[in-house]
């Protein structure tokens, strides 16, 4: 029983520090690793055509991160 309630412990001390349910981070923080994946992608196809996507990438990163900071 003190194992699970540690468990339960760690799940949650996180995303109560910043005011979230655990499911709420689960689906938050999916979701920046979905954009963060397609910001990758972006930067994929722009290494190979640096024509393409010059800005996009780092306006997507600059988005995300002012969405963290609240």
């Amino acid at each position: 029983m003190r194992l699970i309630k540690q468990l339960i412990r760690l799940f949650n001390e996180h995303p109560e520090e910043i005011g979230l349910s655990y499911m709420e981070h689960v689906f938050r923080a999916l979701s920046f690793s979905i954009v963060l994946a397609y910001a990758s992608i972006l930067c994929l196809i722009h290494a190979v055509f640096p024509f393409l996507f010059e800005y996009k990438a780092s306006n997507i990163i600059s988005l995300l991160n002012k969405k963290m900071g609240n």
